[in-house]
Parts: structure tokens; sequence; C-alpha cells
């Protein structure tokens, strides 16, 4: 998929499709870490930024959008410092 991202000579909805593709690869990656107490984040980021160029090459991509979504969400939780905490506020 990063030869065809690359190729200049590749349509926008090759290079679209290509991006969208690698965000899948990451993700997945990211998603199967999880029996190990957390997500991936270098692979959310990974995925982030191919679903954001897939976005950009074509914008109504709803499968790019919703996962763009959901690696974010993934991510949140990991860039607050781990697996949340079910909620709850701590007052010192």
């Amino acid at each position: 998929y990063d030869k065809v991202c690359r190729n200049s000579s590749a349509t926008a909805e090759q290079r679209a499709k290509a991006h969208y593709n690698a965000g899948n690869i990451h993700l997945r990656k990211a998603l199967a870490t999880r029996d190990t107490g957390g997500y991936d984040a270098q692979s959310l980021h990974k995925a982030i930024d191919e679903y954001k160029a897939a976005l950009r090459l074509n914008c109504k991509n709803t499968d790019a959008q919703y996962n763009l979504s959901l690696a974010k969400q993934l991510l949140r939780p990991e860039q607050q410092g781990g697996g949340g905490g079910g909620g709850q506020n701590q007052q010192q």
C-alpha cells in the first residue's frame, strides 16, 4: 500500500484506497494488543494519519470517517495515561 500511496501515476482514488487499507492494517495491529492491557498507541497514530490521508483524497469515504473516529476514541485513554479508571474522579 505504501508504494501505491507514493506513486504519482496512481489516481487519487487508488491512493485513497491504499491509504484507507494501510490505516486498516495499523488499526488491526492496535486492536490485536488490547489483551495486553491497552492498545498500541503508535499503531493508532499511524492509522489516524492514514485515514486522514485517505479522506484528503476522498472526503466521501464514510468507512474512513468511521474508522478515523474509532481510532481517535481508542487513543484517548492511552493519551490520558492508561486504561481509564472507570470514569471515577480522584480528589486530593
